[in-house]
């Protein structure tokens, strides 16, 4: 299993992937996303199998886009 880092939001965050290659295809495993240097959350499994790697890694950020989304929508103020 490897582990893929990215920064997103002008470094902002830091989004972590494990990811590996099965029988199946390629599958992001699981992914942590840190704000700064701290994690905002435990790893978290994700499902689905890819036919490349850079298709596993690409819909791994898009998970994680899309829970910074919902975490920054929850924290607005009411």
């Amino acid at each position: 299993m490897s582990i893929y880092e990215y920064k997103a939001h002008a470094g902002l965050y830091l989004y972590r992937l494990k990811y590996s290659e099965h029988e199946e295809g390629w599958s992001v495993d699981a992914v942590q996303i840190l704000m700064g240097s701290h994690p905002m959350s435990n790893w978290m499994p994700v499902r689905g199998f890819y036919a490349s790697d850079s298709r596993a890694l690409a819909q791994g950020i898009e998970h994680c886009e899309a829970l910074v989304a919902q975490l920054n929508t929850e924290n607005l103020p009411s």
